[in-house]
This record gives structure tokens, sequence and C-alpha cells, in this order.
């Protein structure tokens, strides 16, 4: 490919004549045009069924009976026992045409008619060809593994003209094809190739023009200076000039970029701007951004998409960037550039003349191919298709992605047919493209161009379809059907008269009659033949160690060799902060492989929340001579958790969670764009949660983005949804599905450093709904596809020694704690004010609580308030029992978390829920046992009064807290101080405080916590004072 277009463009600024000859030869006429020998017409024969001669046309057609002659047509005949056959031969001055007339006789043994043309490969080796077959057009593509046909037309693009082949017939097949390693040809072929036999009728015909096009000028220089090439493209180094107004199909723009010295650009960023300028029109202004057509010269220099790696006249790297004008029928006069950041500049321009259309395409097509840019692409699907629903309706416009319950008189629609068309560009080429969805609901068939391409129930996790036999690159009008079945074709009614009236076989999460459709995005992507597969980051703390495990597919049959190589910098930041070494590996045909690299790195800065450090892995593999075949950015964090007696530990430090619930199951889901959660989630953090369990189905891949990002922790959960006997588990489909769904989940999300828990089910045991046998199963899959994280049962304890920690729903008595399974006595039941009862229950074990006070019944309902503010109070005392894990279900029911913030009749209870998240959190033990909104206590006068504050540390950095309290009497100051404490991040300790109130009157108690000078926490307390009696 790249040979071929070096040469041709030496070439291209002649204009050649060319003009063709039939030489004789004992072997076939040899076609040659300006002294070059394009190939021997060898003659036709006939063959049995071992490929025997039975029957050959005189390779020496003078031995054949000349006819007639006139001027360049020459008409011949063979007869003989094999019947009459006549040639005759048309000869122009740039064309030749043969055609073959058969009326043969029976022969014995006779099998195949053929005939067939030699192209030599020290000729054809990396030309590209274009062609056209009876189904279809073929744009330029490498003649290297070419296989073409049923031919009508071929286009061969050769160093100094084109050859175009016309072949026709009354019937069989012709073909070009790359022989070269078959013993019999090697070499490329143009064959016609037809049955032979009492089927088939005795008389036929066969005919083949070929012809020569001369080569017209192509280049169009748009700059001034020293000629020089780059990428076999011929420019002028220097500053843009005018010319005289031309119509260009392409502007070539050769360019580099230092990068920014102080962080990392968004891919995507403009970094300058190129005018053309238009004799009839308004100037068109192109953007040159940032790793599409431009990267840092000093930064893993490499082709993109739309830029080829040159070298630049001082043999640094610089990029060519080929532009396609939109109107090539307006003439430009002249170009202008412009740099606007990462020290972008232009070396030289060069046009591309609208001439000689084919040709100008497949120079660009063998520039694409000769250094593809190992990058797997990806084209956004999202936006308005069409979808009919299954029936009599009409079919209607819907935007993708949505739940298609969303869409107006959806409601009802269990299945129907998705429909778009989409476009494969030309940067494809050479690799699989596939279709993937990040979710459905819930099952898909796939049919492109009218073929199947797959089906596969989905659900909320990804799925792809490769399409690669089913397209061709480049393409447009493509056509995509998907066909989809929601949740009702997996399961069984239930009595029910809402939500919960089905029972699944399949674990898909919260809810039925939901999230249906293409509800998360669709993209159409790219990938390499030899490419990383999936890259698998384990970070340790504690050994000061990076792990990276790949998985690495040769799609093609011959085994191969690569070198995989890989380096960090942080996220933000081009700095090369770790090397991973080089391995060579070899790679069998068609085969998933596994590599693994460990390297020691002592001075990561970790993840955490109050430092959320991301960094990018690079990771690369190239051939043995270095040429990269593909990379890929993994972005992950380094961090480390685990369990330890009764705590949970984030990089050694003791790690206290505080948060809730969302799921997609809720009104107005926060989930669904990146947009409103990112919103939500900055919110929550505001409100002093600190980590989210994502509910009983996983979230859209955005949403662990922006948690990673913003340093909010994440318990993600499975789609194992146990509640209100919505599972089948007695289903022999059930355990496979489960086991599939988990390990497409842990390998979705196991690089994000915010997920810190995998919650494998929720309220399996709770609901006597499964085994502890079944859940221990789902802890051994999580594992085997992680093996960093813990696995917890939210709601079913430890699955009796399956896990290590305890996680328990709405639990009311110490009985309900000693049970290390479901056991939960307190649903609709725990609202209490007695929030220190389970301090009494000395835990062996760490143990946490997953949902609590949730409204489930009317008497509740008619308390809410109250409800709300006891999931702080109650908070405040699993705090001090030192559970690592509180999650009442949920605070935002408030509205807290909306923008508008809570409804008004739900202010007071969001204030206390916040600040008992809080936290560097300073409370009155005594006081918050009083329950939800207390009348003041009664103090006497003159009565020293001891109250017991419980200040907390939960932080990961600096152990010195300072506590002021103050006790304020009708607000004079009568008593306070500033304790200096230091309490180990991740604890809490108690401190007493006395005053001694004089006279009656109201006192207000007043709490602050800081840290560093920083005001963290403010809280007030109010009492009456009273004269004793």
């Amino acid at each position: 490919m790249f040979k071929a277009c070096c040469v041709c463009v030496a070439l291209l600024g002649l204009t050649l004549h060319a003009a063709v000859d039939l030489q004789p030869d004992e072997q076939g006429p040899r076609l040659r045009a300006n002294g070059i020998e394009l190939l021997v017409l060898n003659s036709p024969w006939v063959a049995n069924a071992a490929w025997e001669s039975v029957y050959r046309f005189p390779d020496d057609w003078r031995t054949a009976t000349l006819l007639s002659e006139d001027g360049g047509t020459t008409l011949r005949e063979h007869r003989g026992a094999h019947g009459v056959v006549r040639q005759k031969c048309t000869i122009a001055e740039d064309a030749v045409t043969l055609r073959y007339e058969f009326d043969f006789a029976d022969m014995a043994g006779a099998q195949h008619l053929q005939w067939f043309m030699v192209l030599r490969p020290e000729l054809y080796d990396g030309i590209m060809v274009s062609g056209e077959t009876e189904q279809r057009k073929v744009p330029p593509r490498p003649i290297d593994r070419l296989s073409m046909g049923p031919l009508r037309q071929a286009r061969l693009y050769l160093p100094t003209m084109d050859l175009v082949v016309e072949v026709s017939a009354a019937d069989g097949e012709w073909r070009l094809s790359d022989q070269r390693t078959a013993p019999w040809a090697k070499c490329y072929r143009l064959e016609y190739n037809r049955k032979f036999g009492a089927e088939t009728s005795l008389k036929t015909w066969v005919e083949l023009t070929l012809r020569t096009q001369s080569i017209a000028d192509m280049f169009v220089p748009l700059t001034a200076g020293a000629e020089q090439e780059a990428g076999s493209m011929p420019f002028r180094l220097g500053v843009p000039i005018d010319i005289q107004p031309t119509c260009l199909a392409a502007v070539a723009l050769w360019h580099s970029a230092e990068g920014s010295l102080d962080k990392a650009l968004e891919r995507g960023s403009r970094v300058a701007t190129l005018t053309v300028n238009y004799a009839d029109r308004e100037a068109e202004i192109v953007p040159i951004r940032w790793e599409e057509q431009v990267s840092a010269a000093g930064d893993d220099p490499r082709n993109l998409p739309d830029g080829l790696l040159a070298a630049g006249p001082d043999g640094r790297p610089a990029w060519l960037t080929m532009w396609r004008n939109p109107y090539p029928e307006s003439p430009v006069q002249s170009i202008a550039w412009q740099s606007e950041q990462a020290g972008w500049r232009a070396l030289a321009a060069t046009g591309l003349a609208d001439r000689a259309p084919e040709r100008r395409e497949a120079l660009l097509a063998a520039l694409r191919l000769a250094a593809p840019s190992g990058e797997a692409l990806v084209l956004s699907l999202d936006g308005t298709w069409e979808f009919e629903p299954e029936g009599e309706r009409p079919a209607v416009e819907v935007p993708v992605p949505m739940v298609l319950e969303g869409v107006q008189g959806m409601g009802d629609v269990h299945a129907g047919t998705y429909r778009r068309s989409f476009d494969i560009p030309a940067n494809f080429a050479g690799q699989r493209v596939l279709i993937r969805f990040d979710a459905v609901g819930d099952y898909c068939e796939v049919r492109v161009n009218g073929r199947s391409a797959g089906s596969q129930l989905v659900g909320p996790l990804p799925a792809e379809f490769d399409i690669t036999g089913l397209v061709m690159v480049p393409s447009e009008g493509n056509s995509l059907e998907v066909l989809i079945k929601d949740d009702t074709h997996f399961g069984v009614p239930k009595p029910s008269k809402d939500w919960r009236k089905i029972s699944h076989w399949v674990p898909r999460g919260i809810g039925t009659n939901s999230r249906k459709g293409l509800f998360q995005s669709v993209s159409l992507r790219s990938r390499p033949q030899l490419h990383i597969a999936d890259v698998r980051v384990q970070t340790s703390v504690r050994e000061q160690r990076l792990t990276v495990i790949y998985e690495l597919f040769n799609s093609q049959r011959e085994d191969a060799t690569v070198v995989l190589s890989g380096y960090v910098r942080p996220n933000d930041s081009v700095e090369k902060v770790l090397r991973l070494p080089e391995q060579e590996l070899q790679l069998p045909g068609l085969m998933l492989s596994r590599a693994e690299i460990t390297v020691p790195w002592t001075d990561a800065v970790y993840w955490q929340p109050n430092q959320p450090q991301l960094y990018q892995l690079r990771s690369i593999i190239t051939n043995v001579e270095g040429q990269r075949l593909h990379w890929t950015d993994t972005r992950f964090g380094f961090r480390e958790v685990w369990f330890e007696g009764i705590h949970f530990y984030l990089n050694g430090i003791r790690c206290n969670l505080r948060g809730e619930s969302p799921s997609y199951h809720h009104p107005r889901p926060p989930l669904s764009t990146r947009e409103d959660f990112t919103a939500y989630v900055k919110r929550a953090l505001a409100a002093n949660f600190n980590v989210l369990r994502f509910h009983a189905v996983p979230a859209p891949p955005h949403v662990y983005e922006v948690c990673d990002e913003v340093g909010m922790m994440v318990i993600d959960e499975s789609g194992i949804y146990a509640s209100w006997a919505m599972i089948m588990p007695s289903h022999p489909r059930w355990l496979p599905e489960c086991r599939e769904h988990l390990r497409r989940w842990v390998r979705r999300d196991r690089n994000h450093p915010s997920v810190l828990l995998w919650s494998a089910c929720n309220e399996a045991l709770n609901c006597k709904q499964l085994s502890p046998a079944q859940l221990a199963e789902f802890a051994r899959v999580i594992d085997s596809h992680d093996g960093t994280r813990p696995v917890i049962f939210d709601g079913d304890g430890t699955a009796y020694g399956a896990v290590t920690a305890s996680v328990k729903h709405y639990v009311r008595t110490i009985e309900d704690l000693e049970d290390h399974g479901g056991k939960a006595s307190g649903y609709g039941r725990d609202l209490r004010d007695d929030i220190y009862w389970a301090a009494e229950y000395k835990q062996d074990l760490p143990l946490g609580i997953g949902e609590c006070l949730f409204p489930a019944n009317d008497a509740l309902r008619a308390r809410t308030a109250e409800l709300y503010a006891c999931m702080g109070l109650q908070t405040r005392g699993y705090r001090y029992a030192d559970w690592f894990d509180i999650r009442p279900y949920n605070p935002s029911y408030t509205g807290g978390l909306r923008e508008e913030g809570p409804a008004e009749k739900f202010v007071a209870a969001w204030d206390i829920i916040v600040k008992s998240f809080a936290p560097v959190a300073v409370f009155d033990k005594a006081y918050d046992a009083l329950g939800a909104y207390p009348a003041p206590p009664e103090l006497p006068v003159g009565v020293e009064e001891v109250r017991t504050l419980i200040v907390y540390n939960d932080c990961f950095a600096d152990e010195m807290v300072t506590v002021e309290w103050q006790a304020l009497l009708d607000g004079e100051k009568i008593a306070g101080e500033e304790l200096p404490l230091r309490i180990e991040l991740g604890y809490h300790t108690e401190v007493p405080i006395r005053f001694t109130p004089q006279r009656a009157g109201e006192l207000e108690l007043t709490l602050v916590s800081r840290k560093g000078g920083q005001e963290q926490f403010r809280d007030s307390r109010r009492f009456v004072v009273k004269a004793g009696e």
C-alpha cells in the first residue's frame, strides 16, 4: 500500500500517454503500456475434475486460423474435436478487448472452463484496487488478500497509470484475487470460471477489456518555500500564498505541536484553526483538535484518527491531516491558519485538485491504510431513531438513550423494533467493526443490512455485536434494526397490583415493565485485528505495587508476535510517572491470550475522598518492527480497601461510610445523564454523604466516572434483587444467568477506584428467596473476576460466614444483630428514640446497616417528618456503636438532594440528617437520645451540669480537631472553652464539659469543630433553666 503510494506521488506531476500494445509470446501475448509489461493474456482452456487439460485455445494466437483483419480488429477461429472457438481481438490506442465465443462439442471428462490472466507481484504488490461487483461498488482497498467478485469492473492504481478492467460473460463468474500463496499461481489473478458438463450449455461467450488511463496533475502548492515530502505527499515549507482560484477536493496540512507543559489537554480540545478562503463563497473555518489531528511531539507520538505521523523537517514528530473540502465546486484562492494553544504550528499545506476522483480516493485510502492509528475508534449512534411497536401500531420517532416507557403511549409496549441508518468512515479500514449497547431492556436481536448480527439477553450491562462481515468500509446508509423484548418475556406473572407483578428467571434488578428499550448509549466501534481486549488494573497500598492483567485477542488465523508496553501519567498531567517493562508475547491465531505485568510503585498519590487522584495507563502493543498495532487508555486510581477486626480501611485509614441508595426505579432518577448525576452527587457531597449504593441494578457507566472524579465512594450492587419474590431461583436458567450477569458487571466496573465494595445481591436471605450456598457462589464468581474488594450481601449479614462483613436491613433487636443471615424484625417498626441500643452489642465482625427507617406503612407515612429526622439521629447512634456502613433508606425522600432543596415540611429533618452525616461532628450524647424535635430539657439553677460530647474525626488527613463550646444564657456567655484534641482518623472520642447556670432563663449550648482553623461543624442545643421550687 505505502510503497505504491510513494512511487505514485513521485510521478503524479507528469502527463503520460499510456499507449498499449500486445507482444506475441509462446505462453500468450503480453500486454504492455509505455514499455511496462502489465500482464500475460493466457488462453481459455477446458479441464477435467483433476484440473488436467482437455482443451486449450492456442497460446500463440498466430497458429489459429485468421478469418479477417480490419484496422485494429482481428477475428480468429480454432476448430477441431473440441468444436469451434472464435476469438475477436480489438486493439485501440489505450485499450484491448478480447471476446471468445464457444460452440463446444461433447468432450469426455470436461468439468471446467477457465480463462485467467497473471498479474506479477513485483509490479502489483502494494497497489490499491477499487471496483464493482454484481452486488456493490468496492471502494479503494489494498490488493493484498483481495478477493473481488462476481466482478464487473476493477481499477488497479499503478504508479504511472490506472489499469481499468471491464468483464462480462453469458454465464460463469469473473474474479480478481490475491493467489500469491497458492502453489499453482503465486501471483495475483484475474480469472473467469464456469462449470462444463451436461447441465450447462455447450455454447457461451466471455469478454474482457483492459484499458489504461493517464494521470493528470493532482497537487496544488498552497504554501511557498523549499520542497519536501511528508507521508509521500509533496509540500513546500513556508507561509500560505494566494493561488490561481482552483477547485480542490481536499487540503493536506502538515503540522505539529509542543503540548501543554503544566496539564494534559482534554481530547477534542481546539488548538488551532485552518481557514480556507473561496473565490465565490464565505470562508470555511476548520478546527484542529487535540489527539484527533495533532498531539504533543514529546508525548507518545503516534498516528491519530485524522493525523498521520510524519516527521517534520527537523526530524521531530509532526502530523499530516487531510481535510475534505465540502465545496469542491467552489474555487479556493488561499488558506490561513491560527494557533490557539499547545504550541501548535503549521509547516506547509498542499491542495488536491478535483481531478481524477477515483485515483484521488485511492491515494487517500492508501495514506490511511499505510499507517493505521492503532486506535479503537468510537462513534455515537445516540439520537433520534424510529421505533415500531409490535402489533399494528404505527412507527414513531424516539430518542436514544431513553427508557421506552418514558415515551408517550409506550408504557404497555413490550416488544418492537428500533431502526436507523449509519455510515462507516474510512478510518475504520482494516479493523473489526462492532456495535455496542451500554444496556438494553432486556433482550435484543440485531440486524445489519438485512442480515442477523446476533442476539443476546443484555439487561443493564453492555453487549457488543461484531458486524465486520455485514458492512463495507467505508460505506454510507447502512441499515440497523434492533428488535427488543422487555422483561415480561423472561418471567411469569404473580399476584400484585403494582410493579411487583412478575417473577423473573433473570437478574434484572428492581421493578418490572421498566427500563425498557435502548435506555443507555449505543455506539459504533472499530477494533484492530490484534488488540488489547481488556485491561485489569490492581493496586496495592500495603505492598506498594501496581499489577496490570491484560487480555489480548488475535482475530487473525496466523500466530503473531507482539511487544506489550505501557506507561502511567496523572489524569491531569503529561508527566510520565511510571513505565511498564516491555514484554514480547506470542499470540496464537483466533485466540484470547493473557499477560500480567507487576511493577513496584512507592510514590503514587492515593485515591481517596479528600484527594481523588486519577491516573491514565496507556497500554501499547506493537509488532517486532515497532509498528503500533493497538493502544488504549485505562483510567484508574491507586488505592486499596480491606477489613481488619470490626473496621473497614481505605489506604490504611479507617473508613466509615454514610449515605443512601439511589436507584433507577425511583421517581425522577438522578442517574440518567452525566449532567444530572454530577449535580446530584455534588449536592450529596455538600450534604456530607460519602457513599452511594446504586440499588438493585448497576448504574450507567458515566455514574462511576463522576464518582471517581469527585471522590464519592460507591457500593456497587448487582441486579440480583430478591425482594418481593420477584425472582425464580429454582428455574434452571436462574443460576447460570446470575453467574454471567456477575461476570459482566464486575468486568465493567472493576477499574473504578470509587467502587469500594461489591454488593452481590439485595435481601436474598432476608426475604427467604435464595440459599446461603447461592450467595457464597455469588461471592466466588465476583472474587474470580476481581479479588481486590470485599463482597457484601446487602440485607443478608455474612450469609452465615460466606463473607467478612455483616450488612443488615431493618434491624431492631440484639437478636437481629447476632444472626449472621437475613433476620430482621424492624421493617416498618424501627422508628425509635433509644438510638444507642446497638452499642450494647459488642460485635466481633464489621457491622453495617444498608437500609432502615423506610416509610413502609401508613403509620410511618403519617410521621414522615419525625421519621426522616430519626434517619439522622439513628445514624448518630450507629456511628457511636462503631458500625462501618450506615445508609438509611433514603434521606433524599425529604427532597434534600433536589436542586430546589427539601420540601418545606422536611427542612428541619434534612438539617438533622446533614449534621448527623458530618465527618468532623460534635454531638451532645444525651440530648440526641431525646428523639426528634424534643422540648428543651430543664436544668436547675445553681447545679453544675455535666454533659458528654462525642467528637468524630471521620477524615483522611489531620488528626488534630479543635472543639469549641459555649453555654449562652439568654445570649450571655456563662461558660465555654476551646479544646484541642488528637483523634485518630476514622475514630471518635468522648469529652465531658461542665457549666453551672446561676439564674433562670433560656440556655443555648453551641458546638463547633475546626480543622486547621477552618470550621467543619456547627450546631446548637437549647435548654430551659428553672429555679428550684
